[in-house]
């Protein structure tokens, strides 16, 4: 059976987890929250979340770490992975019954960046070799003085469509 990659806009509902495993392993644990708007005038925003989804994405090494370092809760983020479904066994409380067996959905998460459409951010390359899961510190950043403003607001996409040229191929 083929895993196709799936695609979730969202919320972060908590800061990135990220712990180590038996065998020199990191892994990380995020939470999405991601719903549709909808037009209703009856809401003091003028719009109503509805159509809500919550996803818990695992991470491994670098990512995980990255992810420590860079996100926390409430920020928009988009994921790409595979869903997949993690099935055990749980005893039961009478002696002689059966165990129960659980299961929940997880994205096993391939990439993972912040939406820029909703925020403005830095980067810089990282070495593998020098961050730890623990007390993973956050980049120095260049002097924000020297970069380019960037207007946060949304473009206008229609007007941006009709002023582009189409692509030749």
């Amino acid at each position: 059976m083929a895993n196709f990659p799936i695609t979730i806009v969202g919320n972060l509902t908590k800061d990135p987890d990220v712990r180590d495993v038996p065998g020199g392993h990191t892994v990380g644990e995020i939470r999405i929250a991601a719903s549709r708007s909808t037009r209703d005038e009856s809401q003091p925003s003028g719009w109503r979340e509805v159509d809500h989804l919550y996803v818990s994405g695992e991470l491994w090494g670098q990512l995980a770490l990255n992810a420590k370092a860079s996100l926390s809760k409430g920020m928009c983020v988009i994921a790409t992975g595979r869903l997949v479904t993690q099935e055990w066994e749980v005893d039961t409380e009478a002696p002689g019954d059966d165990k129960k067996r659980r299961s929940r959905t997880v994205l096993k998460v391939d990439r993972l960046g912040l939406d820029l459409s909703r925020h403005v951010a830095s980067s810089r390359r990282t070495d593998s070799l020098s961050h730890q899961a623990e007390g993973v510190d956050l980049p120095d950043l260049p002097d924000p003085t020297h970069q380019r403003r960037v207007d946060p607001a949304p473009m206008n996409r229609d007007k941006q469509e009709e002023q582009s040229p189409t692509a030749p191929f």
